[in-house]
């Protein structure tokens, strides 16, 4: 953005500021005013704070008064390549930090940054593993085998598909931000809420479904381990004798399974169950939730199902998840397998990279 046009955008929002605070609207609803409109472009938090303040002091211009010393919009190459240096060292330096090193004031850094590099300051996104180069191929390799075996297949192919994995179900579950919104007035405070915290007590549940729906659900007894032993005689047995039940003809023939690569998925033992009953395992890359329909789709969907309500005993929580399970439709089974080929599409399109969460 050229800087007469960030100028002219500082200073329509700062007549915007003017009008709201002399009308008596908080800060914080301008400020989601200006975003919705200017995005990226919006003044900051601080900066709409700042100039509610002064209006309401009696401010009438809108420019910033004249300051004496160095103007702010004069920066030297050498300056600049400092900050420019300093920021590659480590992008997590503040403002007054960068200033420090490079011996230049906060407003020269701020102006450096935000004028000459064109940089924001934005958080880091949240991964679950700092994938190495050889991670990130093999996750690109397994993709692409998947892809070859199902993307143009019918949806036959589709169902021979089960997939399955562990997760925690706790007794109380948070409600998130999203679920404490309300409704109020312009004028009105914003309504305050005591926070809780998700409980200790919780129940492991062994988890499988395929594009018809749930094919096995199978609660680990506390204080036991999901060891390989466990897999196979409590939670595959279980699998093996849904489809024998499904289909009496064909059973459990035909039926490709794919997990992850937990110690007691890859166990000798059931390694051995497997080839027994003549289940193919589908190959999963390591350090993969993001492409693992248990992962992406059915354990947040759980969760947030069972959001905001307290359990008292195992019994309640099983319970819950049972009738959790029966609300989700055929279709979402169906979707979620439709969603885990999009997935490895964009896990080949992004070189193996994590994308959740990419602009």
């Amino acid at each position: 953005m050229a800087a007469n046009e960030d100028a002219s955008f500082q200073t329509e929002q700062r007549a915007y500021c003017k009008v709201r605070a002399l009308l008596g609207i908080a800060a914080p609803d301008i400020k989601a005013d200006l975003d919705i409109v200017y995005g990226d472009n919006a003044l900051s938090y601080a900066t709409v704070r700042r100039w509610v303040r002064h209006f309401k002091n009696g401010r009438e211009g809108l420019e910033d008064k004249p300051r004496s010393g160095r103007p702010t919009s004069i920066a030297s190459e050498r300056d600049v390549a400092a900050v420019k240096a300093t920021v590659e060292e480590d992008a997590r330096y503040t403002v007054e930090e960068i200033g420090r090193i490079c011996g230049i004031n906060s407003s020269g850094v701020f102006y450096i940054l935000k004028e000459v590099l064109k940089l924001r300051k934005v958080c880091a996104r949240w991964i679950p593993h700092l994938l190495t180069d050889v991670q990130k191929q093999e996750r690109v390799r397994i993709a692409s085998l998947l892809l070859a075996r199902y993307k143009n297949a019918d949806q036959r192919r589709l169902n021979e598909v089960v997939t399955g994995d562990e997760t925690w179900v706790y007794f109380y579950e948070p409600d998130g931000k999203e679920n404490n919104k309300v409704w109020v007035g312009r004028n009105d405070d914003r309504p305050q809420i005591a926070r809780r915290n998700r409980t200790s007590k919780r129940i492991m549940y062994a988890l499988f479904f395929d594009s018809q729906g749930i094919v096995a659900r199978v609660p680990v007894p506390e204080g036991t381990s999901v060891t390989g032993s466990f897999y196979k005689d409590f939670v595959l047995s279980q699998v093996v004798q849904h489809y024998a039940t499904a289909r009496p003809r064909t059973g459990v023939r035909g039926v490709k399974l794919l997990h992850d690569n937990a110690p007691a998925h890859k166990s000798a033992l059931v390694n051995s169950y497997l080839e027994d009953n003549h289940i193919e395992t589908l190959p999963h890359p390591p350090y993969s939730p993001d492409l693992s329909p248990c992962d992406f789709w059915l354990n947040p969907y759980i969760k947030n199902y069972l959001r905001g309500r307290r359990f008292e005993s195992r019994q309640a929580v099983g319970s819950a998840l049972f009738q959790c399970l029966n609300t989700i439709p055929k279709e979402a089974f169906k979707n979620a397998f439709t969603e885990w080929i999009k997935r490895l599409e964009k896990c080949i399109q992004v070189k193996g990279e994590y994308f959740e969460g990419m602009e």
